[in-house]
């Protein structure tokens, strides 16, 4: 079982996504997987922080985070990584002033590749309007699940994911949504110890308006009455509600049980097999219609 904590302290403390053991057996880009706020972005609250979100392998080892105001030069910040998340953020110790800006996010290295991640650009524009309430998210409102069958390139085998696709209710902050980030919590399922509470899975940039946020999780992790919940965080590090609602769905391990009707049509060597227990049936017939004419 994973270790998990109460949804209620999850939520205030807004979540600590992955053990550093657990991230140490992915091999996976350390690439910059999303930005907050993300590249173009307008109207960004003078007291927000900015954030990347790198690949679960990444680790920082103090590489640049260079700031540029339009027109001014470029500086570099002083940020923090957040390695069970994957989060390297920067919290200006002075409200920013209203202005265009560049953030450049630096590639880093893997905990297992040895070459560099991609980096990330972001421009965006810094409003007059400080972010002051929290952000308005009720949370998870369905989800579906699947299975995928995919080679690990990293240990050359065969591995069973169970894919969650969780629909979201409509998300907004007076930061603007594109500050927003989601954290998800499985609150239930054979990846969930019921004394410790839910366990954070997934931390990412809110999903476009309709769209649905996609986690994987290994099998083990996730058989049976499966539960997810979720909360929105926005760039000054306040939570929405939310995290309190859980949706569930049932699902089952593999391999699944495939009755005749929806049975895929038979291979060569299974129908070669059928042919040879119908001839041993008709042999047997025959064996016994033999017997009882010389019974008489």
């Amino acid at each position: 079982m994973r270790r998990g904590c109460a949804l209620g302290a999850c939520t205030l403390v807004a979540a600590l996504a992955f053990a550093r053991d657990a991230r140490a057996q992915q091999c996976g880009r350390p690439d910059v997987l999303d930005t907050v706020p993300p590249d173009l972005a307008t109207d960004v609250p003078p007291n927000a922080s900015l954030t990347a979100h790198y690949d679960p392998s990444a680790e920082y080892l103090g590489e640049d985070v260079v700031l540029t105001p339009m027109g001014g030069v470029d500086e570099v910040v002083t940020a923090t990584f957040d390695d069970t998340q994957g989060l390297l953020t920067y919290v200006p110790p002075a409200p920013l002033t209203p202005g265009a800006y560049v953030i450049t996010w630096p590639s880093l290295r893997g905990l297992n590749a040895a070459a560099l991640g991609t980096d990330a650009v972001v421009h965006f524009t810094v409003g007059a309007t400080d972010d002051t309430a929290p952000p308005v998210f009720d949370g998870v409102t369905a989800v579906t699940w699947d299975l995928e069958r995919k080679n690990n390139t990293c240990t050359n085998s065969i591995e069973d994911r169970m894919v969650f696709e969780l629909s979201l209710a409509p998300a907004s902050d007076d930061g603007g949504r594109d500050g927003l980030r989601l954290v998800i919590f499985q609150t239930a399922g054979s990846g969930v110890d019921v004394d410790a509470g839910s366990v954070p899975v997934q931390t990412m940039a809110m999903p476009a308006v309709g769209k649905a946020a996609e986690v994987k999780l290994p099998v083990s992790d996730a058989t049976g009455h499966v539960c997810f919940a979720a909360i929105a965080r926005d760039l000054t590090g306040k939570i929405s509600n939310g995290g309190s609602h859980a949706v569930c769905v049932d699902t089952i391990a593999p391999p699944f049980f495939r009755g005749c009707a929806v049975a895929p049509e038979a291979s060569r060597g299974a129908r070669g097999v059928g042919l040879f227990v119908g001839l041993f049936l008709v042999a047997m017939v025959l064996a016994r219609a033999r017997r009882r004419r010389r019974a008489r």
